[in-house]
């Protein structure tokens, strides 16, 4: 027997503080605790002299008296052995040269370790839901609050609110390696809610992440986009009512559609369809009535009255000076612009030469100007054929409220809606309107219908034209060779996909600006 266990074996209760003497042998049964409760209300605490005196205010509890003074017994035999909690290592006990691995307190500590960890992500979780997360009472989910909610602001909160959950789930989804080597990517800001929705998660895998805690349910998640959808719709009616301008244009647009259970007959598919968008620009005065019998006569004198090589000669001569002074202070811009010059310390800074000439069609500017946009419904029309198109322009005038024999008959006589798309968009209406050109009514007609051809893919064939003719090769002097010093990669052969127009811009106007700089360190002799 150790030392200290004849010690307490010769001791009697007088002489030993009641937490040593109370039976380390309890299993906790009810009735032990009854007859503990009992004990402790008879004896006083030792622990101080105030409770030697027996004051009610600090008699032990039952819990003390069978948890307590057994860890005290424990603790008190561990130090007199010369042990510390820590010399134990009970989660990770040493390691012996023969025989088996002692398991130690591996699996009680990891046991109580695990619920520690899930008490405390469960209450973080349901802080973040009720704190953060939690819409006002009795208020659907709005577009406007959707659109407007900024994670650089939520972040910090959820920081705030979950610590522990944000760490552990911020070092589940970003290893060590990743922190040490991506400098730049941070995986903080990931609209995880509205990504998983849109990129087609299954609906078991998106109520497997509701049952985590991390985003709302399928069922409600879907709900609402159908009423933000709405409610977008009739906001687009809204405004047609109120008689804002207005314009639609149409695209053909790819979507997969997957299946989780194949089928022979029911398989993952890649589908084509159209998306359309409407913009309002708020500010402009929509065309009157008069607009449609303005068309009407245009055209007819333009079947009389061609348009030929010397007008649009003519054209071009009218818009040269004013082209010219826009291009003369591009190339001024280049050199006031350079770091070198310093334009701030010119001592002619204020001369009219060096100022930016006023635009001749300035569009206007600011918060009350700015373009709204809302998207129509998605449709399974591909833009192919002809028909196709006449398919669209029949399902979007639906969508917008504008079917039926009355509409119809205000929009053939009263109206003019301009319509953009892109080469293949404005050629297939075209056509459409030649083959319509002998119905019996303005709308079946499509007298009022303008075509616009697309700006920015005009711009994008010229950027790719220019790709094509000066690339040249890394060791000459065109593109090529400017891309390779640079760093620019993904330019030196023409996608179709991602933001390749983007880079191949910026790099054609930082090439043509370097070049402008040459040429003015040449005239300048400063070389």
């Amino acid at each position: 027997m150790a030392d200290h266990e004849r010690d307490y074996a010769s001791s009697t209760d007088s002489e030993m503080p009641y937490h040593l003497s109370s039976p380390p042998e309890s299993s906790g049964s009810d009735t032990e605790l009854n007859a503990a409760a009992a004990e402790a209300a008879r004896r006083p605490s030792l622990s101080n002299k105030n409770d030697a005196e027996g004051n009610e205010d600090t008699l032990p509890s039952p819990f003390d008296t069978l948890l307590v003074g057994r860890v005290k017994r424990a603790l008190m035999a561990i130090e007199n052995e010369g042990f510390s909690l820590a010399e134990l290592r009970w989660a990770d006990p040493p390691r012996v040269r023969k025989g088996t691995q002692p398991e130690g307190g591996a699996t009680s500590v990891k046991e109580a370790a695990f619920v520690i960890v899930l008490e405390q992500l469960t209450q973080e979780l349901a802080n973040i839901s009720s704190k953060v997360l939690r819409s006002p009472a009795n208020r659907e989910l709005s577009a406007e609050e959707l659109t407007s909610m900024r994670f650089s602001e939520l972040i910090p909160r959820v920081q705030d609110i979950a610590p522990q959950t944000w760490s552990l789930l911020r070092q589940l989804g970003y290893s060590a390696r990743q922190e040490v080597h991506n400098t730049r990517k941070n995986p903080d800001k990931k609209a995880l809610s509205i990504y998983v929705k849109f990129k087609g998660l299954s609906a078991k895998a998106f109520d497997t992440l509701h049952a985590s805690g991390l985003v709302m349910s399928h069922k409600w998640t879907g709900n609402a986009v159908d009423k933000i959808s709405k409610r977008a719709m009739d906001e687009v009616a809204t405004m047609m009512e109120q008689n804002h301008a207005w314009l639609i244009s149409h695209d053909n647009i790819q979507l997969p559609f997957r299946v989780y259970s194949q089928r022979s007959d029911h398989n993952t598919m890649f589908g084509n369809g159209t998306a359309a968008t409407v913009y309002f620009k708020r500010s402009a005065v929509p065309p009157g009535p008069e607009m449609n019998a303005a068309l009407k006569s245009g055209r007819a004198k333009g079947l009389k009255d061609t348009l030929t090589a010397a007008d649009i000669g003519d054209l071009e001569n009218a818009a040269a000076p004013r082209i010219r002074t826009h291009a003369i202070w591009e190339i001024l811009r280049f050199l006031l612009e350079s770091p070198e010059f310093d334009f701030a310390t010119y001592s002619d800074k204020s001369s009219a030469a060096v100022q930016r000439p006023a635009h001749s069609k300035a569009l206007p500017h600011g918060k009350e100007h700015a373009t709204l946009q809302r998207m129509l419904g998605s449709v399974d029309i591909a833009e192919a054929s002809y028909e196709d198109n006449e398919r669209l322009i029949t399902e979007w005038l639906r969508q917008l409220g504008l079917s039926g024999t009355e509409k119809e008959k205000e929009i053939g006589l009263k109206q003019v809606i301009f319509w953009v798309g892109d080469q293949l968009t404005v050629d297939r209406l075209r056509g459409l309107y030649k083959f319509h050109a002998e119905e019996f009514n303005a709308f079946d007609r499509l007298d009022w219908l303008i075509p616009i051809f697309g700006w920015l893919h005009l711009m994008m064939a010229y950027a790719n034209s220019l790709h094509k003719q000066y690339l040249g090769t890394g060791r000459g002097y065109g593109l090529s060779r400017v891309f390779d010093v640079l760093a620019r990669k993904g330019l030196h052969r023409v996608q179709t996909k991602g933001i390749f127009y983007h880079d191949l811009n910026e790099a054609i106007y930082h090439v043509t600006e370097a070049h402008l700089r040459v040429d003015w360190k040449l005239v300048t002799g400063v070389m």
